[in-house]
Formats: structure tokens, C-alpha cells, sequence
């Protein structure tokens, strides 16, 4: 999905809707921060798992060109 999917997705919403995203157990939760981080590919093929296909860099478990990515995150204290 890129930037514009999502504004595509969310223009003709109320500007008032909550964001709340999927977390573990398959509960959701509000979403607090929107960032533009670098991210890279993690060594490993984690497709289709909870654990997730990229992380964020610094990471020593990562391969690939990095590349800035929006990361929509349910915790503020990371910044």
C-alpha cells in the first residue's frame, strides 16, 4: 500500500474516525503516532506471520537496500 492508497481509502471518511489498529490475540487498539522511518527487509522470510516481513533500522538482522517507509504505531514513547 502506499501513500496515496491510503489517502485514497480514507478521504471520504469522517475526519472525526478513530484509527485503531490489530494487535496480538487479534484485539485492536487506537493508533497514537504517525512516523516516516528506514526500514529493510529482515534476513528471514516471515511472510504470512505476526512477526513481520521488515524492521526498522538500526537492525543487524536486516538485508537489502533500506528504504523510508510511514509506520503507524500504537506507541508514542518509541519517538
Amino acid at each position: 500500500m502506499s501513500v496515496a492508497d491510503l489517502i485514497a481509502k480514507l478521504h471520504p471518511l469522517p475526519p472525526d474516525l478513530p484509527v485503531m489498529l490489530t494487535v496480538s490475540e487479534g484485539g485492536i487498539d487506537y493508533a497514537r503516532v504517525v512516523r516516516i522511518a528506514d526500514v529493510a527487509q529482515h534476513h528471514r522470510n516471515w511472510s504470512f506471520t505476526p512477526i513481520g516481513q521488515y524492521r526498522e533500522l538500526p537492525d543487524e538482522n536486516t538485508v537489502g537496500e533500506p528504504f523510508k517507509a510511514v509506520v503507524i504505531d500504537l506507541d508514542a514513547e518509541l519517538l
